[in-house]
């Protein structure tokens, strides 16, 4: 669904071995969870549009690890703590409403919340539904494959091969428009990685990091290729909402200024962010 960028494969097994590096994303459900911020510098948000006073409606496609994940009213992940820090500088609370990212932008459309948090890679075709924030994350596509398998690398991608996505995404795009496969799309991305795991398909493709993320619990799968694709994650809003996007910017680059930022990517990537969200 959604997207890492210059990092080699590996950096990416040290990096899981460390702990925590979705995709396109996970399952739905509508489940609502809120978790109240406390301070901020915003006058509760009656200003901003918000289809609740003082409460930022978050969609998120969960879980989709480490970007989103838990269980209501537990949710947490990288998204979810970053949304979180942007709600806290604006004095607003959250509440996340667990949707399907099938169908989030549309559900977005028709009001359901006021920003979606769901590793969203920004491309033209979204920008025509919703306006972004800034970008926040740095995101590249990878091949995930059974280990000792026979193939090695995106190039040995035939048309007899079975690529597993999540649909909806951006790695589903990729596979269908780049690669000859025969692409077998699921609703969540835990789906395809059992999928790929039971050799009912010979890869997946899907953002890097929740790949990476993945071999936690799947170790006898391997990320093999990352696939460079300059994408970025952005969080879209309502492209009529100009006063909530001028405020998520104003907060999200107050979050990178005063190191905020850099902490979380630390907590759930254990390194530091690359240098463009680092505090200057």
């Amino acid at each position: 669904m959604r997207g890492t960028r210059h990092w080699i494969v590996i950096g990416l097994v040290a990096l899981v071995a460390l702990g925590s590096v979705a995709a396109g994303c996970g399952s739905s459900g509508d489940d609502t969870s809120s978790s109240t911020t406390a301070s901020g510098g915003s006058s509760g948000g009656n200003d901003l549009g918000l289809i609740t006073d003082g409460t930022l409606t978050v969609g998120s496609d969960i879980p989709y690890p480490p970007f989103e994940q838990g269980k209501p009213p537990d949710y947490t992940g990288f998204d979810i703590d970053l949304v979180d820090a942007i709600a806290n500088k604006l004095g607003l609370d959250t509440e996340i409403v667990d949707t399907s990212f099938a169908t989030i932008f549309s559900d977005q459309q028709a009001g359901k919340f006021d920003i979606v948090a769901s590793s969203t890679t920004i491309t033209p075709a979204r920008q025509k539904k919703v306006t972004f924030s800034d970008p926040y994350f740095n995101a590249d596509q990878s091949l995930m494959v059974q280990k000792g398998g026979d193939l090695t690398t995106v190039d040995g991608i035939t048309s007899d091969t079975r690529i597993a996505v999540q649909e909806g995404t951006t790695g589903q795009e990729y596979a269908e428009t780049k690669t000859d496969a025969q692409v077998q799309a699921y609703p969540a991305i835990g789906t395809a990685f059992n999928a790929l795991q039971a050799g009912q398909v010979d890869g997946v493709i899907n953002d890097f990091p929740v790949s990476a993320y993945a071999l936690r619990k799947y170790p006898q799968l391997d990320v093999i290729q990352t696939i460079p694709t300059g994408e970025e994650y952005g969080f879209p809003m309502q492209k009529s909402n100009t006063a909530l996007i001028d405020a998520v910017n104003g907060a999200l680059g107050d979050l990178i200024a005063d190191g905020t930022y850099q902490d979380i990517f630390k907590k759930w990537f254990e390194k530091d962010p690359p240098k463009e969200f680092q505090p200057s």
